[in-house]
């Protein structure tokens, strides 16, 4: 499964580095949990949830950069 398409990946890469990075990395993540709370051998609270999103590290001599954005839109990646 494929997260990103690897033109929008480039997309981003390359306008981190554009504005004046020496390196730049892409990170995507999509992560689903389950947890259960219980109290006294009753389940009291199922929850199920699902994340998406992105972060990219941009180095520009000796100082290091980092934004992220939840979802993985290319309007937000390219922002």
């Amino acid at each position: 499964m494929t997260l990103l398409e690897g033109d929008l990946a480039a997309s981003v890469i390359e306008r981190a580095l554009r504005r004046g990075g020496d390196f730049a990395e892409l990170y995507v993540e999509d992560r689903s949990g389950f947890s259960v709370s219980m109290d006294d051998g009753r389940v009291e609270r199922p929850q199920l949830g699902h994340e998406r999103g992105a972060a990219v590290r941009v180095v520009l001599g000796e100082a290091t950069h980092f934004g992220h954005v939840d979802g993985l839109a290319e309007e937000d990646l390219l922002r």
